[in-house]
């Protein structure tokens, strides 16, 4: 259970939740007195978070609301295995890393840069909002 986090970067406005970024269409679960309810997640055009709940079967209808910064929200329960997926992804490049590493000569330039170059979008993936930092080699 967690609160929506927004975050401003070049891109405009950002949502997250649990540290894991939000697409609009995407399916969450609002905490409410008779339980956990799924609501759908979108953007207006001003970047706010607004969230649709069906009214009946589907989402044909449906209502909009903006919930209140306290509202408790989690990833639908088979969404949870999303987190635990990105965690082994990382882990299992930063022992690709360490290997490298830790033995520069058995693999070519190419094989080291594409490495790095999965290594960077699982970390993108992964921590989305971690600062650069200056002077760092991309």
């Amino acid at each position: 259970m967690a609160r929506l986090e927004e975050v401003h970067d070049d891109g405009g406005r950002r949502y997250y939740l649990g540290g894991q970024p939000i697409s609009c269409g995407q399916v969450l679960e609002v905490s409410l007195e008779q339980g956990w309810l799924p609501v759908r997640f979108e953007m207006d055009a001003q970047q706010y978070g607004v969230f649709y709940l069906r009214l009946g079967s589907g989402w044909d209808n449906q209502v909009s609301l903006r919930l209140p910064d306290t509202a408790e929200l989690r990833w639908p329960p088979g969404e949870a295995q999303r987190e635990e997926t990105l965690v082994r992804k990382l882990r299992r490049t930063v022992e690709e890393l360490a290997e490298m590493v830790s033995h520069p000569e058995e693999y070519s330039d190419d094989e080291r840069e594409l490495a790095l170059l999965h290594a960077r979008g699982v970390l993108r993936a992964t921590a989305p909002r971690l600062p650069e930092e200056p002077g760092r080699v991309r």
